[in-house]
């Protein structure tokens, strides 16, 4: 059997190469845009030193800086100074399994995240 050309070997490792490249980048781009679409929920604590109890609870925000703004936002509605009030925003929340239904009927309701931050 004859040799292959090299310019055949080449072309085939080219293809290959490239193929692999454009899915490597399309994982990647991938990766990106889900890490983005996280659904965040803001908890807004009116007064600073009352952090046990939320008054305000926003879900399904954008991103960890709308959560901010929307917290910053909140304060400024209510005229409330800097340090006077406190919030979290957080990501994969839900309300806890230790919520009964009589919490619920009278409006408490608990929500844990598995990732918290300001």
């Amino acid at each position: 059997m004859p040799a292959e050309p090299q310019s055949f070997k080449k072309n085939c490792g080219s293809v290959a190469g490239g193929c692999l490249g454009i899915i490597g980048f399309g994982l990647l781009i991938g990766f990106f845009m889900n890490r983005e679409q996280k659904a965040w929920a803001g908890f807004f604590y009116p007064d600073a030193t009352q952090t046990e109890t939320t008054t305000i609870i926003e879900k399904n925000l954008k991103s960890l800086e709308k959560c901010r703004e929307w917290a910053e936002s909140e304060a400024e509605e209510r005229g409330l100074q800097e340090g006077a009030w406190d919030y979290e925003c957080g990501t994969g929340c839900k309300v806890s399994d230790t919520t009964t239904s009589q919490d619920r009927a009278q409006g408490y309701v608990q929500y844990g995240c598995a990732e918290y931050t300001r």
